[in-house]
């Protein structure tokens, strides 16, 4: 059984790398575009996509919400998750149905966990091979996604660390990291000394 290909479009290189390096590691295979422009030719010319996470504030050119809309187009089962840090009203109006907002600043963690639910609930309304599938490959199987997922968990505190270290050297504060609640826990321990 084939496993979860995404396309993860986000304009934010550094961003960009360090979400699908985490995502890869869970065994999801990610093909990344930095704008607009280069997923549209990655949807013309690749032959699997089962998923798509994308940055709705894209710069210049269509955002993530026409990507969406495009590679829905072509792909009609396919998953769909929006990240950004200032889209959410936007996401109610412009989002394509069933597909998932995640707020910045996120953990990739999140991104994993959302197509987990997606696939889930892709599974629940027909468990048939996805239309975005090419004829004769089946979506992954849940329990493939929660191992996936399970695995994530059980290394979160190498990740958090790793996480925090990127913060600090992409020049984030501490006060931005902190503002949501589920990484305060993850951060129990203080911001690193550097930020002292």
């Amino acid at each position: 059984m084939d496993a979860h290909q995404i396309l993860f479009v986000e304009d934010d290189l550094v961003m960009s790398l360090a979400a699908c390096e985490f995502i890869r590691d869970r065994g999801i295979r990610v093909i990344a575009a930095g704008d607009a422009l280069s997923a549209a030719i990655i949807l013309d010319k690749r032959g699997y996509i089962s998923g798509l996470v994308s940055d709705i504030d894209l710069g210049v050119g269509e955002d993530g919400f026409e990507v969406a809309r495009r590679a829905r187009a072509a792909y009609p089962g396919l998953l769909v998750v929006f990240v950004s840090g200032a889209a959410a009203a936007r996401h109610e109006l412009e989002g394509v149905e069933g597909s998932i907002f995640i707020e910045k600043p996120y953990h990739p963690r999140q991104i994993v966990e959302a197509i987990a639910m997606l696939s889930a609930r892709a599974q629940v309304h027909g468990g048939a091979p996805s239309p975005a599938a090419p004829a004769g490959r089946m979506m992954p199987s849940t329990e493939c996604i929660d191992r996936a997922v399970e695995a994530e968990r059980r290394s979160a505190a190498c990740t958090d660390q790793i996480t925090r270290d990127g913060f600090a050297n992409l020049g984030r504060t501490w006060r931005h990291v902190a503002r949501q609640a589920e990484w305060q826990d993850a951060f129990a321990l203080g911001p690193p000394e550097r930020f002292n």
